[in-house]
């Protein structure tokens, strides 16, 4: 919601205070030297600096970074590696930059105050439930969200489910031939699932830590 957005060099984020910035989890998995890490007044948010322009977020870059509230990346961001903000539990709010192309596994994985995420439209590839665990998940906007903000899915893929939203019964859409890994981990509140007879395949983990699952419609077709 800034008025202006991050140069290619630099991450916006808030942490609720003025004084303890965020630490990376590995300092060198965005392949660039922070340069400075300041609090901007007029912006209410710290700006971390970098040396050169940033083009992905690597492996577990802000993995457990407990106190990170909210981040803003730069447009020239285009891949945003496994687990980067795995169990950020404070984490609520993330603006895509417009050049993000892939989102890769577990990305947000157990990003528990994470409500909504809107996917830009530059994304082609997005990897393993990069959503996994995020328990107040309600919608998806934007590129492979469904009208209802329920699923992404891409290439008749079912990546995900908003698993935060609270239904207690789904019937997958039938423009959907695969289940993806973890599409519905970890969804506490499911108890009936109804998958049609274009899938095909039902991927690892699929329906893992689904504790109140006890119906379940598996039509012929599927074949693995």
């Amino acid at each position: 919601n800034f008025k202006c957005k991050p140069f290619d060099n630099e991450i916006w984020y808030t942490n609720g205070s003025t004084v303890e910035p965020v630490a990376l989890s590995i300092p060198n998995s965005l392949d660039s030297k922070i340069i400075s890490n300041i609090y901007d007044k007029e912006k209410e948010c710290w700006i971390m600096t970098f040396e050169c322009a940033l083009t992905k977020i690597g492996k577990y870059a802000f993995s457990r970074c407990l106190n990170l509230k909210s981040i803003t990346l730069p447009n020239n961001v285009k891949i945003i590696e496994d687990r980067a903000f795995e169990e950020c539990l404070n984490l609520s709010l993330v603006i895509l930059g417009k050049g993000v192309s892939e989102i890769k596994d577990y990305a947000f994985n157990n990003c528990n105050n994470l409500t909504y995420i809107s996917i830009p439209d530059s994304v082609t590839t997005i990897g393993r439930n990069p959503f996994s665990g995020c328990a107040n998940l309600t919608e998806f906007r934007g590129k492979f969200a469904t009208k209802d903000g329920k699923y992404l899915i891409i290439d008749s893929r079912l990546v995900a489910f908003a698993i935060g939203c609270g239904d207690n019964k789904c019937v997958i859409p039938h423009m959907v031939t695969h289940v993806g890994d973890s599409a519905f981990s970890q969804s506490k509140t499911l108890n009936y699932i109804s998958i049609p007879n274009t899938v095909i395949s039902i991927g690892h983990g699929a329906f893992q830590s689904c504790g109140n699952l006890v119906d379940i419609i598996i039509s012929d077709n599927v074949t693995f």
